[in-house]
Order: C-alpha cells, then structure tokens, then sequence
C-alpha cells in the first residue's frame, strides 16, 4: 500500500494511528480532586485528611504506597500519612498538609503514582502511646 504523504488529510491519519497504536488502551489516570477552603481573615497551613471511603475507586486496583498528593498547579509531592483512626487494621484517612490563602481556597489532587517515590521528611520524632496511661502522651525528637 502507498500512501501520498503530500496530502494533509493522508498525513493527518497516519498521525493519528501512529498516536492510536503508541497509547495503552488501558492506560487510566485515575485521579480525586480536593479543594480546602479558608474563610477567614487570614492564610492557614493545616492537616487535611481524606476518607479512604471517598478514594475507593483510586485504591480499587491499586496500593495505597502509590498514592500521591500535590497542589494543583504543582509539580512536587506532598508528604502524607496513612491513619488507622480505629484500629481495625485498616488505613481509614490520608492525611496531608495543606496551604490556603486568607479567605481563598486551595485545589489539590490525589492520584497513583507507581514510578516516582514520595519525598522523604527531614523531621524525625518519636512519640509513644502508653494504653495504661491514657492521660499522659510522650513526644520528643
């Protein structure tokens, strides 16, 4: 088969193929989109955490060391935490930090990154959690 690659329409479908037949079909970005709203007076950095309910379809067939967070418009990871709030053996929250102008809002998106690892924290602490001594709470660094 010859194809004239003169002809704009010829080369605009071999184009498409070549883009067709290089692209997985399985390819899916799977993504959740958060957005953190400030209404008061002044700018705020806060801990945020996202219900492992509401990320179920992004955890459905992949694993939760692969799931990351960044600042919509942002290039970097944050750094995160899984939280078992009762125990059960089962991560129930991701936590991450959240920046958010004086009465503004903050856009972020969760999604699956398997190739590029987090950001390790330069902060180290220590704490501990006597069952005993509900009262008393340890943390140093």
């Amino acid at each position: 088969m010859k194809i004239n690659l003169t002809n704009p329409l010829n080369l605009a479908y071999l184009t498409a193929i070549c883009l067709m037949a290089s692209c997985e079909s399985t390819t899916n970005i799977e993504t959740v989109s958060v957005e953190v709203k400030n209404d008061l007076d002044f700018s705020r950095s806060e801990v945020v955490g996202a219900n492992a309910a509401d990320l179920s379809a992004i955890l459905k067939n992949n694993s939760e060391s692969n799931i990351r967070v960044k600042k919509v418009g942002g290039q970097e990871y944050l750094r995160t935490q899984w939280v078992d709030n009762d125990q059960d053996g089962t991560n129930d929250e991701l936590l991450f930090q959240a920046e958010v102008p004086a009465n503004g809002t903050s856009e972020y998106v969760i999604l699956v990154d398997s190739v590029k690892a987090p950001a390790e924290s330069d902060v180290i602490a220590y704490s501990r959690l006597v069952p005993e001594r509900t009262d008393d709470y340890t943390l140093g660094e």
